[in-house]
């Protein structure tokens, strides 16, 4: 079943609602791991240059895994099935993060992070830009990113107040 929503005189269904409630938990793990993970690695012990390397290796997942990611919707056509795989490995290596207290499990699960969380942009924007009514695309675009930027906005505040709330 796909409700319509107006907003703003405009037509919205309710897997578009899905999806930019996708784009924004997404973006919000993906800010507040990038900021408090510094912090994280300093209070288990990791010298500046481990966690020079491990904030890294998130990039080096994403570098890798984009032409990956790309080629396997493009062969088997399953953007969603695809995107839910993403958003699961990414929701998994954030979540095993804080329980990884060494070098190399930090590296891996940042990279392995990384990996999972490159697709997720791109295949919401081709969702969009598959939708049949032309008007309605670039609306939903840039909504889309505007719910992007506020994901990042209140996860860059929400990590501000964590740090003040942390010991020490």
């Amino acid at each position: 079943m796909n409700v319509k929503y107006h907003f703003f005189r405009s037509s919205y269904s309710s897997q578009f609602f899905v999806l930019s409630g996708i784009a924004f938990v997404s973006n919000i793990a993906y800010t507040m791991t990038s900021i408090l993970f510094a912090i994280f690695a300093n209070n288990i012990g990791l010298d500046i240059k481990q966690i020079g390397l491990i904030i890294s290796a998130m990039t080096l997942g994403a570098l890798i895994s984009g032409p990956i990611w790309g080629k396997i919707v493009d062969r088997t056509g399953k953007r969603k099935l695809v995107l839910l795989l993403c958003l699961t490995g990414q929701g998994v290596f954030c979540l095993l993060t804080p329980f990884m207290k060494n070098f190399l499990p930090l590296f891996l699960a940042r990279f392995f992070f990384g990996f999972f969380l490159v697709a997720q942009a791109p295949i919401l924007n081709e969702i969009i830009i598959k939708n049949r009514d032309p008007e309605m695309r670039g609306k939903k675009l840039s909504f889309i990113n505007i719910i992007r930027g506020v994901a990042y906005s209140f996860a860059v505040i929400l990590s501000g107040f964590m740090i003040v709330l942390l010991p020490g």
